[in-house]
């Protein structure tokens, strides 16, 4: 049973902060926060300041609570917010959040921090139970450099990147910069020969924007001109508005100013290199058969429990287990469900109705046990 009070239809948020209220709060408590909380932390929380979204709470005894909580920041793996109320660590919910392109996409986590900030005021943690593209939803100034992981361990990072850079210097420094990555570099020096190594496939592209006669601008309409998809650096000391306009369009995915460090790059490169599942293909190969036969004891798991939660009238834990199957579908080559899948987590992040999806669930249950 999902819950929402005429009060809190009212209101933009449980607190009743307008935006500027929220603004000034949270102005309040940026001035006060210190760097010494992100020594350990892995992925980096961006300013996404929502005076409202949406979040369903599940309670003891599956009762679910929609309620409007005011946004703090965001990162890849969780949200800040704002909320009138004690919240248990462990609490299950879903966050409706407003996607630029998307429209409201429903992210399921659980509460794992709820720390109170003076009267009704709760600062409530939600780590996510699957990443998220970060970038799809913030849209941060190109030029601020932020990247979602705070931290990046250089072991970790592998790929081939091909390098656009006419500075022999300016080569070696980044080759001394990678030497403790698995990155494969490819280094040329001319529009040209970037768009041969392009077009043969690569997992990156590092540009220089100042390449002689040509620019960055010139090299990335050329490859995004022939459907090549690779995200772009561009990476120069200028930081003009023709790099801003690019980086904006969406044309090249981010900009690094020179001259560079090596914690900087790191974390560039981390944001595109570590298995970023946002950045795969979702269609195209044919299924891994290899891949399908050592997850099939997990798809008939997935199978038996959503049989198992229908017949309970559990719609959270169907709407948990087809979240984690829409994002894997594709890869595993089970894409044929994935207009099922996207119904069910539809209907059931707006409703938590399991009416009227008999069809879609019956298909999904059947192509996992067939898988």
């Amino acid at each position: 049973m999902t819950g929402k009070s005429n009060n809190e239809r009212a209101r933009l948020n449980s607190l009743g902060l307008s935006h500027k209220q929220l603004n000034q709060v949270l102005d309040t408590f940026d001035t006060g926060s210190t760097a010494s909380s992100a020594v350990d932390r892995k992925d980096a929380r961006w300013p996404f300041r929502q005076a409202s979204i949406s979040v369903k709470i599940e309670h003891p005894g599956g009762s679910v609570v929609e309620v409007c909580m005011a946004c703090r920041n965001l990162s890849r793996t969780g949200a800040g917010l704002l909320h009138s109320s004690f919240l248990h660590t462990g609490t299950r919910c879903v966050l409706i959040m407003p996607h630029p392109q998307l429209g409201d996409r429903p992210v399921q986590g659980e509460v794992v921090r709820c720390q109170h900030r003076g009267g009704v005021l709760h600062e409530i943690g939600v780590r996510f139970l699957t990443q998220i593209d970060v970038r799809g939803f913030v849209r941060p100034d190109p030029i601020s450099e932020l990247f979602s992981v705070e931290r990046a361990d250089p072991a970790l990072i592998a790929g081939t990147v091909l390098l656009v850079e006419p500075s022999v210097l300016d080569t070696q420094i980044i080759r001394h910069f990678i030497r403790d990555t698995k990155v494969r570099l490819r280094v040329v020096e001319s529009c040209d020969e970037a768009i041969d190594v392009a077009r043969a496939g690569v997992d990156l592209i590092i540009s220089e924007f100042r390449l002689g006669e040509w620019t960055g601008e010139d090299l990335t309409m050329r490859l995004r001109g022939e459907n090549v998809a690779t995200p772009i650096i561009l990476c120069s000391a200028d930081r003009g508005g023709h790099v801003l306009e690019l980086i904006d369009g969406r044309r090249a995915q981010a900009y690094l100013s020179k001259p560079l460090t090596q914690e900087k790059l790191t974390r560039a490169l981390a944001e595109f290199l570590t298995g970023n599942p946002h950045a795969a293909i979702l269609s195209g190969p044919a299924p891994d058969v290899a891949l399908l036969k050592a997850m099939k004891p997990e798809l008939d798991r997935f199978a038996t429990a959503i049989e198992l939660a229908v017949r309970r009238s559990k719609p959270m834990d169907v709407l948990s287990i087809c979240m984690q199957l829409q994002s894997a579908a594709p890869t595993i080559g089970l894409a044929d469900i994935s207009p099922d899948l996207d119904a069910v987590v539809g209907q059931l992040s707006e409703s938590m109705q399991l009416a009227g999806l008999d069809r879609e669930l019956t298909q999904i249950v059947g192509r996992c046990r067939a898988a």
